[in-house]
């Protein structure tokens, strides 16, 4: 498909913050079987597992569905099964991570990864807001709609989380 290429300047970094040597871009029309035509330039790299980017997903409208694996249409409303594939690739990234920021978060790393899993408590202590009774310190009254949303999604993702 592709005659020998040369490496180009541009250089994507992975998670490990390993060199991946790009050799410039090729215009594709791919068939995913949903129907439609999806032409794209797309990044050739030099990696083990190619993968198509947020920027392809969002510009055709596609949805990751990966609790059930398909991609899905969502301007067709068709989806197709996909296939999971066991990798050690987590993410790749476009700048390098030698600042001093970069360093400081490597100390810590608990605090930048992500923890799908609910972790279950090591103790038995019980919290809780009692509500009992009259407001103590201020009248109650009701949020605008756009923060009770933001709330509430925020609340929503710390229980998911196990917080």
């Amino acid at each position: 498909m592709f005659k020998k290429l040369s490496p180009e300047p541009l250089h994507l970094f992975a998670a490990n913050n390993s060199i991946i040597l790009t050799y410039g871009s090729k215009l594709l029309n791919i068939n995913l079987g949903l129907r439609r035509k999806f032409s794209w330039k797309f990044l050739i790299a030099s990696v083990p597992i190619p993968i198509i980017g947020a920027d392809f997903s969002e510009n055709f409208g596609l949805l990751v569905d990966l609790k059930r694996r398909k991609l899905i249409d969502s301007v067709t409303a068709i989806s197709i099964s996909g296939i999971s594939a066991a990798t050690d690739i987590i993410s790749v990234k476009l700048i390098s991570g030698d600042t001093y920021y970069h360093r400081l978060l490597s100390n810590f790393p608990d605090l930048i990864k992500l923890t799908p899993r609910r972790k279950q408590a090591c103790h038995n202590t019980v919290h809780y807001i009692e509500t009992t009774g009259p407001p103590i310190h201020s009248k109650p009254r009701r949020l605008s709609l756009k923060i009770y949303e933001a709330v509430k999604h925020e609340f929503q993702f710390m229980l998911e989380q196990g917080i």
